[in-house]
C-alpha cells in the first residue's frame, strides 16, 4: 500500500514536470516570466480597485458630502494610512497607490475610471522628442501633455523665439494624440507648476495644487 502511495505521488509530479515543461516549450523561459509579471499587475490592479469601490461605498454610506477628505479616510481605513493619497482633480477625485504609482479617478457619482499613469516626458514641450518623430505618416508628431498641446500651438499661430518654438503651419504633417488631456487635471501634464507658457491651469488662485505635483511619484 505505501508502495502505491509514493507510485501516485510520483506520477503526479511527473505529469506536474511535463505540464511546466510543454509551457515553456510552448513560451518559452521569458515568455513565462513575463506572462507573470503580466498576471502580477493584473491581480494588484483588481486589488486596487477593490479598496477604491469599497472606499467610494464607505465614503458615500450616511454622509451628505462625498468628498476628499471622506474619500480619503475611507480608503486609509481599507488600506492602511500612507499607502494611497487622495486629491481633488479637475472634476474628479484621484486616488494614487504610492507603491505602484497607479492612479484612478473617481468622478462625483462614484464611478471609477482607471489605472491612469502620470506622464513623465524628458522632452515636454519638444512634439519631435528629441527628433524621434518628423511628423511623417510613419513617425507622427507626438502630443502627450500639455505642454505639448501648448506648444504646437504657439508653433501654429506664429512661433516663439524665446521659448525656441518655430513658426510652423504642419501643412501636409502628421500628429498624434496620445491621450486625453485636461487643462486642470495634475496628470495631463508633465509638470503641473510649470510657468514656462503662463498660467495655463490658473494654480496660482488654486494654490492647494501647487505642492501636490510629483508627490510621491
Amino acid at each position: 500500500m505505501k508502495q502505491k502511495g509514493i507510485s501516485l505521488i510520483a506520477l503526479i509530479i511527473t505529469i506536474i514536470v511535463i505540464i511546466i515543461l510543454a509551457v515553456i516549450t510552448i513560451f518559452g523561459v521569458n515568455g513565462v516570466v513575463e506572462k507573470a509579471r503580466e498576471a502580477k499587475i493584473l491581480q494588484e490592479i483588481s486589488n486596487e480597485k477593490e479598496i477604491v469601490s469599497a472606499g467610494v461605498v464607505q465614503a458615500k454610506k450616511g454622509i451628505n458630502s462625498f468628498n476628499e477628505e471622506t474619500l480619503g479616510k475611507a480608503i486609509d481605513n481599507i488600506a492602511g494610512i500612507d499607502e494611497t493619497y487622495v486629491f481633488e482633480d479637475s472634476d474628479n477625485l484621484a486616488v494614487q497607490f504610492k507603491k505602484s504609482e497607479r492612479y484612478y479617478l473617481v468622478d462625483k457619482d462614484g464611478i471609477i475610471e482607471g489605472p491612469v499613469y502620470s506622464i513623465e516626458d524628458e522632452y515636454a514641450g519638444d512634439i519631435t522628442k528629441n527628433g524621434k518623430y518628423d511628423g511623417s505618416e510613419d513617425k507622427p508628431f507626438q502630443i502627450n501633455c500639455i505642454e505639448d498641446l501648448v506648444a504646437i500651438a504657439i508653433m501654429s499661430h506664429g512661433g516663439n523665439s524665446e521659448l525656441g518654438l518655430e513658426n510652423n503651419n504642419f501643412n501636409r504633417k502628421y500628429i498624434e494624440l496620445t491621450r486625453s488631456l485636461d487643462f486642470q487635471s495634475i496628470l495631463s501634464y508633465n509638470d503641473y507648476t510649470t510657468d514656462k507658457y503662463g498660467d495655463l491651469n490658473t494654480d496660482r488662485s488654486r494654490g492647494r495644487y501647487k505642492n501636490r505635483v510629483n508627490q510621491n511619484r
